[in-house]
């Protein structure tokens, strides 16, 4: 038969290593969400100020337009606006800014949203170990308790680290 020591031991243990990992993955993820914004705005920059040229006889509106997305920060909208606008004559194509912008832009996205799977997880199982913590006593008690207890644990444990690496992976590409 199995203590609580085991299942006092297993999960608290599970709560606190979550705990640090949440910690490092939140930095590590900040670090990289902000080296992609910067990435972003300098594509974003690059791209809307090709508009913004003073050019005789070029449209005022689309200067107007490009400076408007881009100091409101709607990197997305300033993408889609030179994929349909022409840059005045004699500016240089933007198609790499352009491409590398789309392609920043689908990264921080994925990576939001992975982060926000695994932060899911990883704050579910905590909460999850430590009401385990509380009942023990009574999983103890009950015949199947401490085994179906041990295997959703730990199986919902290898989902978060799965997450987690998943995560890293984003980040690092």
């Amino acid at each position: 038969m199995m203590t609580s020591n085991a299942i006092f031991y297993t999960f608290s243990t599970i709560a606190q290593a979550l705990a640090g990992v949440i910690a490092l993955l939140g930095a590590f993820v900040l670090y990289r969400l902000q080296f992609l914004r910067d990435q972003i705005e300098s594509d974003s920059r690059h791209i809307a100020g090709g508009y913004m040229i003073v050019n005789p006889g070029y449209q005022q509106a689309h200067a107007d337009t490009a400076t408007s997305l881009l100091r409101e920060g709607r990197y997305r909208e300033v993408l889609e606006f030179a994929r349909r606008t022409e840059l005045p004559a004699g500016v240089a194509r933007t198609e790499m800014e352009q491409g590398r912008l789309g392609l920043n832009l689908g990264r921080k996205r994925s990576l939001l949203a992975t982060f926000v799977v695994s932060l899911a997880l990883t704050v579910g199982l905590i909460v999850a170990s430590v009401g385990v913590l509380a009942a023990a006593p009574a999983i103890v008690e009950c015949p199947a308790g401490p085994h179906v207890v041990f295997v959703v644990g730990l199986a919902w444990f290898a989902v978060c680290t799965g997450s987690h690496c998943i995560l890293i992976y984003k980040a690092l590409r």
